[in-house]
């Protein structure tokens, strides 16, 4: 269950890294409470120190400047018209909030979903059809859905949290979990039906090859290749874990590619170009309530990126207004957006959706962004989907 005013332990600075690896592989279950006591017990004044929020879904539909490929092989460049976010009511239910991407300023949803259960996660294929995680399964909507509307599948998943969840051009499913496992489902997999591949996480089996602790944030390309923002194995964790469109079971990563300070978003354009939402540095102060400030950083990586391949670009600096950072998506247009979060220890959160544009680099302001007054209490890992 989330936890609100206390900070999630998945939230890493580079000093206590190693520390919290370990712990966090320790409480995979009970993620939540271990964490929220951890910290109330450890954190004295002031420490650096990542959202309470981490992650969220990538993948889906986001196709860069390169463009995106559908299924009938023409090529589309245009823009987002929609944007989906989570909403958490007090209660713990889920709904899901469609807003226009031309959105600015604080506005209201134009429709909602409302499952009637807790919700972890939120995204969109190709075609618009819209992907929830629950607390017990993944159900796929029609395009256009509304109100409590009747999935058009569910599948069964893993006990355990969830932290990330992606969809394929060509459909299919692939989710992220706290232990570090990563899952897949075919597009026509449906039911109580087994993945059809599985990695297992660093902490999950002995003797793992994976360096993936926590998969913060998860992407998937039109080639079934898998990018995964970790919290990975000491001492340093890579900004993406990528593996290839064959790779199941105990193997290594593909490759990785290094990044600047701690990631917790990643996504993927059509022509394989790599973008990652992080922080380079946060503040973390104590009572009588918690605060959090962060400076946040938005990377793009070539297509070919390894090891320590520096980016192509990166946003960054106070004229961003880049914060505690997590979902991230690019449109067929190049336009890059994020969510972002100036206290994810306030209540209410107040997250916000900032846009850049195509060729935005530096410290440069967004093109647009948006609150909502019905969107104050995002999902624990915020996710974000485009279509």
């Amino acid at each position: 269950m989330r936890v609100q005013n206390l900070p999630a332990f998945h939230r890493l600075s580079p000093s206590s890294l190693t520390l919290l690896q370990f712990l966090d592989g320790l409480a995979t279950v009970l993620r939540y409470a271990v964490r929220a006591a951890f910290i109330a017990a450890l954190v004295i004044g002031v420490v650096g120190c990542g959202s309470g929020n981490s992650g969220g879904s990538s993948g889906g539909n986001s196709s860069g400047s390169g463009g995106n490929t559908s299924s009938t092989g023409t090529v589309s460049t245009s823009a987002a018209e929609n944007i989906y976010v989570v909403q958490i009511a007090s209660n713990g239910v889920g709904t899901i909030l469609e807003f226009p991407a031309t959105a600015s300023g604080s506005t209201s949803p134009t429709a909602t979903i409302t499952p009637g259960l807790p919700l972890e996660q939120v995204n969109t294929d190709q075609d618009g059809n819209i992907y929830i995680v629950t607390y017990q399964d993944i159900r796929e909507y029609a395009a256009g859905a509304t109100g409590t509307a009747t999935p058009t599948r569910t599948l069964s998943i893993p006990t355990g949290a969830i932290d990330g969840m992606a969809v394929s051009p060509a459909g299919e499913i692939l989710i992220g979990e706290d232990g570090g496992d990563i899952d897949e489902w075919s597009a026509t997999q449906v039911g109580n039906v087994a993945p059809e591949r599985t990695i297992p996480g660093y902490s999950q089996i002995a003797n793992s090859l994976s360096p993936v602790i926590v998969a913060n944030q998860v992407a998937i390309d039109g080639s079934d290749n898998l990018y995964v923002a970790p919290e990975g194995a000491p001492p340093i964790p890579p900004a993406v874990v990528i593996y290839g469109p064959t790779a199941n079971g105990n193997v290594a990563p593909t490759r990785t590619v290094g990044g600047t300070g701690i990631v917790y978003g990643v996504t993927v354009d059509s022509a394989g170009n790599v973008y990652t939402a992080g922080e380079v540095s946060c503040t973390f102060t104590t009572g009588p309530t918690f605060s959090e400030t962060c400076t946040g950083i938005i990377s793009e990586y070539a297509a070919s990126a390894t090891a320590n391949t520096p980016p192509i670009r990166t946003i960054s600096g106070s004229a961003t207004q880049l914060a505690s950072l997590s979902g991230i998506k690019v449109d067929a247009a190049g336009n890059i957006y994020v969510v972002s979060i100036a206290n994810p220890l306030a209540t209410p959160e107040s997250p916000a959706v900032l846009k850049f544009s195509a060729t935005a680099s530096g410290n440069v302001a967004p093109t647009s962004s948006f609150t909502s007054t019905a969107w104050t209490t995002p999902d624990f890992n915020p996710s974000l989907a485009l279509h």
